[in-house]
This record gives structure tokens, sequence and C-alpha cells, in this order.
């Protein structure tokens, strides 16, 4: 997984963007229905699986930083190594 290799050559901060397509899901499926998309959302973590994974490959979540309005799904993720 590509959170490990980070981890190995990370010295304390990593930053990486998460989209949280299942945020607001049901809502955001629908628009996009609307205008004739077939969103593919099924197979997207949602952020707390993400989380997981972050942990599992032995960083933790230090700061979430949104890259617009809430309804906006792209997230900066600051990571930081634990020792």
């Amino acid at each position: 997984m590509f959170l490990n290799e980070f981890h190995r050559v990370t010295r304390r901060w990593l930053v990486v963007t998460f989209f949280d397509y299942k945020m607001f899901g049901p809502v955001r499926t629908a628009l996009k229905k609307l205008k004739g998309r077939k969103p593919l959302y099924g197979a997207q973590p949602t952020f707390r699986q993400f989380e997981a994974e972050v942990t599992a490959a032995g960083f933790r979540v230090k700061d979430v930083v949104p890259t617009g309005p809430v309804w906006i799904s792209e997230k900066y993720l600051v990571l930081e190594k634990m020792q």
C-alpha cells in the first residue's frame, strides 16, 4: 500500500489529498443522476475507512484542511508519523 511506503520515507509530516465522495453521498448521487451521470462512488472509502488505513500504516490525522465549502469532497489531510 502506498501509505506504508510514505511511512518508510517520511520523517514526520505528510500531506495527502483525500476525496470524501461518501460525505453527502445520497445528495451527491441524486444530483449526478439529474445531470445524466452515473456516479461510481461505491468503491470509494469513507473518511473513517481511510483514517483506519492511515492509522494501520503508522500515521495519525493531525489536521483536515478543506479546499472549499463544506460540500466540496476534496480535503487535505496533514498526517503525522507515529514513532
